[in-house]
């Protein structure tokens, strides 16, 4: 009987033999340090122990191989769960060093998909994945320092991430910050960037900490540049949100000169930055300093949209005008305003 190659494999746990096999009759141009991708039940486990080889043992080019075979693999919660209980989290934590900024790329990536679950994030904290991801937004790639950041905004979508981002010596909100106004970081990196601050923005806790990062004027020029797009418009708005909604948050919006961003978010044509546009002034009406220069600054705008037909952002514009109203001639201006019935509807009478 003929044996053929399609028949012949090396079935053990050893690296060797997890190579293809090179005896006759097998291809003459077959690389010997080429790692083949691994199939059935071990698969998992198998790239796991070939990304966690030592430096001097596996080629970059190999090495960025294995981990997309593996992210290729992260594709439901089993396998991620299979990853991160067989220590995939330390080997991607040091590769997070690697010299070649594609493997740098793909640990970030490879990262981000574990940190979807709960164990994944808790092995990434316990490696000291935070430092190393922290350190990755100064890449000098421009898509490994994207990869850090986005990374950086899925570990911070659970209490548990975002608790240990706020708690890390790395200073993570400071470096974003940098990272947010570095001309070299791309359109993505920002959005995560931004995505993490409005994660990390949802505690007193956090509050503080972005409030010494100086968030509050970063988030502003954001969202007046006129490159911003749509998607990072309604991160900054839904940033300013969580800002104005904390009494010192607040007060550092209205000092940093937030009213006429906010007021020209309310003219937007997309909902969401409406929504979270009147949620932020909604809170910052409560500051007495406030209310006045809110009237001043977007008191058409805001009756313009007292009836709008999403009514989370018509009971936000009420409560808006409510709150602004407290004070005598930022009352007085409203009313100018209003119709008969909507003075009913605004003052009860």
């Amino acid at each position: 009987m003929t044996t053929t190659h399609a028949a012949r494999y090396g079935a053990s746990e050893f690296l060797k033999d997890r190579h293809p096999d090179l005896n006759p009759p097998f291809p003459v141009d077959v690389i010997p340090e080429e790692i083949a991708i691994a199939y059935g039940r071990r698969h998992v486990p198998k790239l796991v122990d070939v990304i966690g080889l030592a430096d001097d043992r596996l080629p970059d080019p190999e090495r960025a191989r294995a981990l997309r075979y593996l992210l290729s693999l992260l594709t439901n919660q089993e396998t991620k769960s299979e990853a991160v209980s067989y220590g995939a989290a330390p080997y991607l934590v040091h590769l997070l060093g690697n010299s070649d900024p594609y493997v740098r790329q793909l640990t970030s990536q490879t990262l981000m998909s574990l940190a979807d679950l709960m164990s994944g994030r808790a092995a990434i904290v316990e490696a000291d994945g935070i430092p190393a991801l922290t350190y990755a937004l100064k890449d000098a790639s421009t898509e490994a320092r994207e990869a850090a950041s986005q990374c950086l905004e899925v570990v911070s979508s659970g209490p548990s991430g975002e608790a240990a981002l706020l708690a890390s010596p790395a200073r993570v909100l400071f470096e974003i910050v940098a990272m947010l106004e570095d001309a070299i970081s791309s359109s993505r990196a920002v959005l995560a960037g931004v995505g993490t601050l409005c994660n990390c923005t949802t505690s007193d806790q956090g509050i503080f900490v972005a409030l010494d990062a100086q968030v509050p004027p970063t988030i502003l020029k954001l969202a007046k540049a006129k490159d911003s797009d749509a998607d990072l418009k309604t991160a900054c708005a839904r940033c300013l949100r969580n800002l104005c909604h904390h009494p010192y948050g607040k007060v550092q919006v209205h000092e940093a000169d937030g009213i006429p961003v906010l007021t020209e978010m309310l003219t937007s044509p997309i909902e969401s930055i409406q929504q979270q546009a009147a949620a932020a002034f909604m809170g910052l009406t409560l500051e007495e300093d406030a209310k006045l220069p809110t009237i001043h600054s977007a008191a058409k705008q805001l009756v313009a949209i007292l009836h709008h037909e999403n009514p989370d952002v018509a009971e936000n514009v009420l409560a808006t005008i409510q709150n602004a109203c407290e004070h005598p001639e930022a009352r007085r201006l409203v009313e100018l305003l209003l119709t008969e019935i909507d003075m009913d509807y605004v003052f009860g009478f």
